[in-house]
């Protein structure tokens, strides 16, 4: 078992009509504005979990993972704990009432095993709730007291998740799907936030196979303001429990909806304060085809471009020769309402 200041962990719980239930654990005696910030923290993870039907075309899509990796700010770690494992793990049910939601965030010094963890919620803990939910609901008059036998019922799991920590990862076997890129994700950010650019590369928009894919994916708009959303939330979250020298960068985001899944891998690097990321919006597929490539492809490529070993038009060509080299900037309102008028528009 850990001491308690070696890790962060959150588990929330959000009902059909986006009601939160939520336990957090933490030991630091945090100031009336930090546990003010930590009161509202479970809503704002939830905020882009409900991706609305407005930009999903009808189909539920939810985030099934996020993972982070995290860099210094300083060389001078000595006041910081040494958090290894970032990652945010989320359970959806579907009933005849809606789609309920179990959300974890985890902060630890190991390299969890996250298969084994998730398994723990979406088995046991996220069916248990809506049992404990159900049979309570018949029985009292009162929404306060299902309250709180939801509130006992999170913090069993939340000291289920706790007893887990520290358990290596495991290799599992799956099956190793290869996946097709839709499309190509360019953020720019210094520490002064001088430079803030956010673009995506994507096929031409009058390109048959953008309208094919649309339905592939929740939106473009969605999935350019994902990545820097939960970075920011991840930076939020260490920010509180005063993990203040270090940053998280977005390595790995998956959303699903039914029978389908997009994966979006991301990789970065730092030049004079300002930091580049780069990420590919990947579906997976089937049929054979020259763009149709494993996870390690998009990986290395994403290093070898970060590296300088390879310019970025030979990275687009390489990734999909398909996509033109037009930049679709994502920064300001403006442009986002022209990715969703334009490059979101099936007809």
């Amino acid at each position: 078992m850990h001491e308690l200041n070696d890790f962060i962990l959150g588990l929330f719980f959000a009902d059909e009509n986006n009601i939160i239930y939520e336990n957090i654990k933490f030991s630091k005696e945090l100031t009336e504005l930090k546990r003010q910030e930590l009161m509202v923290l479970p809503l704002k993870f939830f905020g882009p979990v409900f991706l609305t039907k407005a930009y999903s075309r009808s189909f539920n899509w939810v985030i099934k993972f996020i993972e982070s990796t995290l860099s210094f700010k300083t060389q001078d770690t000595e006041d910081t704990s040494i958090i290894q494992s970032t990652f945010n793990l989320n359970s959806s049910i579907i009933t005849d009432k809606g789609v309920t939601n179990l959300f974890s965030i985890i902060a630890s010094p190991y390299t969890e095993d996250i298969n084994f963890i998730y398994k723990k919620m979406a088995d046991y803990i996220h069916p248990v709730l809506l049992q404990v939910r159900s049979m309570y609901r018949q029985e009292l008059d009162s929404e306060i007291k299902v309250q709180n036998y939801l509130d006992q019922e999170l913090e069993r799991g939340i000291n289920l998740i706790e007893y887990s920590l520290g358990s290596t990862r495991k290799i599992y076997w799956k099956e190793q799907l290869k996946y097709y890129c839709v499309g190509v994700i360019e953020r720019k950010i210094s520490r002064d936030l001088s430079v803030k650019e956010l673009s995506i590369y994507t096929f031409d928009k009058d390109d048959p196979m953008r309208r094919k894919h649309l339905e592939d994916i929740p939106s473009y708009y969605v999935m350019v303001i994902l990545t820097g959303y939960y970075e920011k939330m991840t930076n939020l979250t260490l920010n509180i429990f005063e993990m203040v020298n270090v940053n998280s960068s977005i390595r790995q985001i998956e959303i699903g909806s039914e029978n389908k899944k997009v994966l979006y891998l991301e990789e970065y690097s730092e030049d004079n304060d300002i930091k580049k990321s780069y990420g590919v919006i990947l579906i997976p597929m089937e049929e054979e085809s020259e763009h149709v490539k494993n996870k390690s492809f998009y990986k290395k490529n994403l290093r070898k471009m970060l590296d300088g070993n390879i310019s970025f038009e030979n990275f687009i060509k390489l990734i999909n020769s398909n996509f033109t080299l037009e930049k679709w900037g994502a920064t300001s309102n403006k442009e986002l309402e022209k990715i969703q008028e334009i490059l979101d528009k099936k007809d």
